[in-house]
């Protein structure tokens, strides 16, 4: 109803398969496929010519997995984030969220904060919530793997496993 509305307010019909198809395509937010169906609708406008199933898959197939409409992906809970982050390090999800600071601890913990603001919707406050800190520790334990990554390639090897798992996470087998 809400993607039919918005076409309505640009002036535009778009067939009820088309739309189902969108929906079918992009899991992300209304506000992801609201862009999505902005691009179809741009196409429609430009090409002048109503928006059809042609129109729409052609559109589809323009976006790729890395664009912000999260085609073909789901979304990743910080939840998810730090179980597999705590299973690589060989510890546990409530060690990462206590408040420890043993270096074997804080360490995943740092990364777990960072993966989740990459693979997560999650704002900084709730990724601290989830691993029991502040935003601003969250804010600085990301600003701080991002400086290691540059500097110490075994870590940039780590972060850049547990990303493959995470990506492999999100992205549906098709």
């Amino acid at each position: 109803r809400i993607l039919r509305s918005r076409a309505a307010a640009g002036g535009v019909r778009i067939p009820d398969d088309c739309l189902e198809r969108l929906v079918e395509v992009v899991h992300g937010s209304v506000r992801d496929l609201e862009s999505v169906l902005g691009q179809i609708v741009a196409s429609a406008t430009l090409l002048k010519q109503p928006v059809d199933r042609a129109l729409t898959e052609a559109a589809l197939r323009k976006l790729g997995p890395g664009e912000s409409h999260a085609l073909g992906t789901r979304r990743v809970a910080p939840r998810e984030v730090i179980e597999m982050v705590a299973a690589f390090f060989g510890t546990t999800p409530e060690a990462l969220c206590s408040r420890s600071r043993r270096r074997d601890v804080l360490l995943p913990r740092q990364l777990s904060m960072y993966l989740c603001r990459r693979f997560t919707d999650a704002s900084l406050s709730e990724i601290g919530r989830a691993l029991g800190r502040d935003h601003p520790a969250v804010r600085n334990a990301v600003s701080a793997v991002e400086r290691q990554i540059l500097e110490r390639a075994p870590l940039r090897y780590q972060v850049e496993a547990l990303s493959d798992r995470l990506e492999h996470l999100r992205t549906p087998d098709r």
